[in-house]
């Protein structure tokens, strides 16, 4: 394969991380603004200005005070695969690439000073990262949707999921 074809390759599928992560946490969000408000408009002025980390921090936290028997196994895993997420799509987004497909990343810490990382990518890697981050959303909406707050939120999770 040329160097052209893996560089449109390879923006195609860094183009499917960005389209599926973007989906993942508009979910999130949607899923914020049903348990806080009726009005969509307030759980955007709350989840506005947070990154995804916190936005999953107050989603649990929602879970949480909806239901206080939730599974905490359950959940936690479902916490691990979204912060999975999170560092994958974030490993892909912050990285240079060469046309060839080499990627570089590169860090500035106070104990080590400017280290740099090269690696070579391989396609069908982001394009698992694209299917886990897209059983992700459907992992957290199947959550979502068979907890047994569910009731409480029911006409509200059918006006915005389905």
């Amino acid at each position: 394969m040329s160097d052209s074809e893996k560089e449109k390759k390879l923006r195609e599928a860094i183009g499917q991380v960005v389209l599926a992560f973007s989906k993942l946490e508009s979910a999130i969000d949607r899923s914020i603004w049903i348990m806080i408000s009726d009005e969509e408009r307030i759980g955007q002025i709350v989840t506005g200005n947070l990154n995804f980390s916190l936005k999953i921090d107050l989603l649990f936290s929602l879970i949480r005070h909806y239901d206080h028997e939730v599974d905490d196994i359950r959940m936690k895993k479902l916490r691990t695969t979204l912060d999975k997420c999170r560092e994958d799509r974030n490993g892909i987004m912050h990285s240079l690439f060469t046309p060839s497909g080499r990627q570089i990343s590169y860090s500035a810490r106070a104990k080590k000073g400017l280290r740099f990382n090269y690696s070579e990518v391989e396609i069908e890697k982001v394009e698992v990262i694209v299917e886990m981050i897209k059983n992700a959303e459907k992992k957290l909406l199947n959550f979502i949707v068979v907890s047994d707050f569910r009731d409480k939120l029911f006409p509200r999770l059918l006006a915005h999921f389905f």
